[in-house]
């Protein structure tokens, strides 16, 4: 987003005072094991990474077989 060759005017770019120069991101996550399966659950999340953007996070789940 920052840098490089504009070839248009419309391209999207953003100036280094609009970016966040610190940015968390934060993991957590835990499994439950059972003798033939596990179930596992973790979410994610990120701080701002420029100044009109937003903080966010996603999370998942994981099933699998032993």
């Amino acid at each position: 987003l920052m840098g490089g060759i504009r070839f248009k005017k419309e391209d999207y770019y953003l100036p280094y005072s609009e970016l966040n120069p610190l940015v968390a991101e934060e993991h957590i996550g835990f499994i439950v094991r059972l003798p033939h399966v596990y179930f596992g659950f973790d979410f994610a999340f990120i701080t701002k990474e420029f100044k009109s953007g937003n903080s966010h996070g996603w999370g998942g789940i994981r099933i699998g077989f032993n």
